[in-house]
C-alpha cells in the first residue's frame, strides 16, 4: 500500500469566493425612543391645552445655546466632530454572522496557503467593504513580520476606542 504523497494537499480551494463583511442595519430602537419622546410631548401639549408649559422660546435658546456654546468652549473641532460621527453610528447597527465570518476567513487562509499572498489581489475589491481586514491582508502581504502587524492593528482599536470614549466624555460634558 503506497503511503500518501505529503506534498499534495487535499483540501478543497473554496471556488465561489463571496466575502460577506458586517451589515449595517437601521436600529429601529433608537429612532423609535426618539419618536416616542417626541409623541408624548405632543400629547401632553394636546391634553394639557397649554403649550407654554413646556416651550418657551427664551428658554430653549439659553439651555440649548447656552450647551451648544459650552461644549464649543470645552473642547476641540476635532473632538466634535469625532463626537458627530460617533452619533451618526448611534442610528445604525452592524450585525456580523460570526460562523460565515469565520468560514471566510478560513477560506481566504486556505488560498494564501495554496495559492501564496499574492492571490489575494483577485479578491481584493470585495474585500475591501471590510477596512481592519483590508489592513490586514496588506500588512501581511507587504511582509511584516506578525509581532508587528499585532501591534499595528492594536493600535488602530485601541484608537478607535479613544475617539469613542473622547465623543462619550464630550457628550458628558454637555450634559
Amino acid at each position: 500500500m503506497a503511503d500518501a504523497d505529503p506534498q499534495k494537499n487535499t483540501t478543497k480551494l473554496p471556488t465561489n469566493f463571496d466575502f460577506k463583511p458586517a451589515r449595517s442595519e437601521f436600529d429601529f430602537a433608537t429612532i423609535g425612543g426618539l419618536f416616542a419622546a417626541i409623541l408624548l410631548i405632543a400629547l401632553a401639549l394636546v391634553l394639557g391645552g397649554q403649550y407654554r408649559i413646556f416651550y418657551d422660546s427664551a428658554s430653549l435658546l439659553i439651555v440649548v445655546g447656552g450647551t451648544v456654546a459650552i461644549t464649543l468652549m470645552a473642547t476641540t473641532w476635532t473632538d466634535l466632530a469625532g463626537t458627530l460621527a460617533v452619533l451618526k453610528n448611534t442610528i445604525s447597527t452592524s450585525r456580523i454572522d460570526q460562523r460565515r465570518y469565520a468560514k471566510q476567513l478560513i477560506d481566504l487562509s486556505m488560498i494564501v496557503r495554496q495559492k501564496g499572498i499574492i492571490n489575494l489581489q483577485t479578491y481584493e475589491a470585495k474585500l475591501r467593504t471590510d477596512g481592519f481586514l483590508m489592513r490586514a491582508i496588506r500588512l501581511i502581504a507587504d511582509g511584516i513580520k506578525p509581532e508587528e502587524i499585532e501591534q499595528l492593528l492594536k493600535q488602530e482599536i485601541d484608537s478607535s476606542l479613544h475617539r469613542q470614549e473622547n465623543a462619550v466624555k464630550l457628550l458628558r460634558r454637555a450634559a
